[in-house]
């Protein structure tokens, strides 16, 4: 399958295109160049986002960080930010191309918890509902790579 350049690089590709679909319609200009780059990153993180499953250097020290930043969270009254790290915790205990990798879980997860905040936030509403694209959008092109990969290798049989 794809390392994790690959699907870095893909995600790239698709913040661009989605990037300029966004900006010829006009929605791109009422963000900064900061949140601009918060999306591209989150395009990004989602690119990779599916494989959080994968034992890595990188899930290791997601693990030994969680021990301090879940606590934390919990007393500073970050209820949200404690519920989403401790969802992403879970993660380990999943088999690889199980859920992370099911398309429809890559859409609704990342809208469902941008809903959530912005239930607390409303004046956030546009920036947190175009995060949620950007990342879902990512992700799916992780899914896409490993299927198109995938159908590479099986059609040569």
């Amino acid at each position: 399958m794809p390392n994790s350049r690959v699907h870095l690089l893909a995600g790239g590709a698709v913040y661009a295109g989605l990037y300029s679909i966004m900006k010829h319609i006009g929605h791109m200009d009422s963000f900064s160049w900061p949140i601009q780059g918060f999306l591209c990153g989150l395009t990004l993180l989602g690119s990779i986002f599916p494989d959080i499953d994968v034992a890595s250097n990188m899930q290791k020290t997601f693990y030994k960080s969680m021990v301090f930043i879940l606590p934390l969270s919990f007393f500073l009254n970050r209820r949200c930010f404690f519920v989403l790290l401790f969802l992403c915790g879970l993660f380990q205990v999943l088999r690889h191309r199980g859920i992370t990798h099911n398309p429809l879980f890559l859409i609704v997860a990342p809208f469902s918890l941008g809903l959530g905040i912005a239930l607390q936030q409303p004046h956030h509403l546009s920036v947190l509902l175009t995060s949620c694209i950007f990342l879902s959008a990512g992700a799916l092109s992780h899914v896409a790579l490993d299927r198109f990969k995938t159908y590479l290798l099986y059609r040569k049989r």
